[in-house]
């Protein structure tokens, strides 16, 4: 199973960060460090799409085990299990006409 290390791609990307905002003053070709910029700013949602999708999978997984979840969606919260009669469709709890997305949940105890 491969483990994600969130701090070690936080501390990545602040690395980049502070790296490109420092050699701006100092590079008289402005354009690499606004490279790294742009790098970073384009990273950010592909990154958060990784890890809600390892997130929703890691749910996914637990459900079917036979856990219980607790989701919330707006003010409302939800156990889900399957013993409730809860089902899974794509990346989405189901029961009756509710959806709830697998991400927005956490494990229950």
């Amino acid at each position: 199973m491969f483990i994600f290390d969130w701090n070690m791609v936080v501390a990545t990307l602040f690395l980049l960060l502070t790296y490109a905002m420092f050699d701006l003053p100092k590079n008289k070709n402005r354009k690499s460090g606004i490279r790294w910029v742009y790098i970073f700013i384009i990273s950010i949602p592909i990154i958060t799409a990784f890890f809600t999708q390892i997130e929703a999978d890691e749910n996914m997984a637990h459900f079917k085990r036979g856990g219980v979840l607790k989701c919330k969606t707006g003010e409302n919260y939800y156990l889900i299990s399957k013993d409730e009669q809860w089902n899974l469709k794509d990346n989405f709890f189901t029961k009756e006409s509710l959806l709830i997305r697998a991400d927005m949940c956490d494990e229950f105890e």
